[in-house]
């Protein structure tokens, strides 16, 4: 996978080694064994994962269309493509809405 700009990529300790051109892996701290996180590695725990958890709540949003759940049978890549927009859309529409009834 490759990026044009730099980016900050959130990903938890499963992915310690992942690798990706342009892009800075930010990793909670690991519990040291035997020990115990600073006040300070526990608060940046805490920033880092309210972002990642946004994050997977935007990805079940989108998998509301069950199509996306499952491994997709497609034969032709672009129609999964077009699959996940359509699942992006509706997620992103379902926001607006939610977000414009709050408001009134």
């Amino acid at each position: 996978m490759r990026f044009t700009e730099k980016i900050d990529g959130y990903i938890d300790l499963a992915y310690l080694n992942l690798k990706i051109k342009n892009m800075t892996a930010i990793i909670p701290h690991k519990k040291p064994k035997g020990k115990e996180l600073t006040d300070q590695q526990k608060s940046e725990n805490k920033d880092k994962s309210k972002i990642r958890v946004g994050v997977e709540h935007s990805i079940s949003g989108i998998k509301r269309i069950f199509t996306l759940k499952y491994k997709l049978r497609v034969k032709k890549y672009y129609q999964h493509d077009k699959l996940i927009l359509l699942g992006c859309g509706l997620h992103n529409l379902r926001v607006i809405k939610r977000k414009k009834l709050q408001i009134n």
